[in-house]
């Protein structure tokens, strides 16, 4: 899907479909009857993980870039323990399509984080008492 953020030219024809007008819901439903996504979107990444998809993420910006917002999808990946669906340089096109994840272990790392997510906020909620 392209333009979500900005208008960008140079995005003009590149996919073979180029939906417009989508919302939440027709966002969601892409993500969870595809085959393969591959995107730059903390978001999709997010849902793809969530739906247990075939997926990767590149960057969208370079390191150097002010609105880079590549370390909260390396974050997100390394608390998956997804870190090989980061596509980067010097992996082959035939590696990337062969990389198989064990989804039931992501959801064990994603159960961990929740624990402890709500044990900080509770410890924190604690002293406002």
């Amino acid at each position: 899907m392209q333009h979500l953020d900005d208008f960008i030219p140079a995005d003009e024809g590149f996919a073979d479909e180029t939906p417009y007008d989508v919302g939440p819901r027709e966002f969601l439903n892409y993500i969870r009857n595809a085959a393969m996504v591959f995107t730059d979107s903390f978001h999709c990444s997010v849902f793809s993980i969530l739906y247990k998809k075939n997926f990767f993420t590149f960057r969208r910006f370079i390191e150097t870039a002010r609105q880079s917002t590549n370390t909260r999808i390396d974050n997100l990946l390394d608390i998956a323990g997804l870190p090989e669906r980061r596509l980067g340089m010097g992996r082959s096109t035939s590696d990337v399509l062969r990389t198989v994840s064990d989804f039931g272990a992501v959801d064990d790392r994603l159960e961990l984080a929740r624990k402890k997510s709500i044990e900080y906020l509770d410890t924190a909620f604690a002293g406002l008492k």
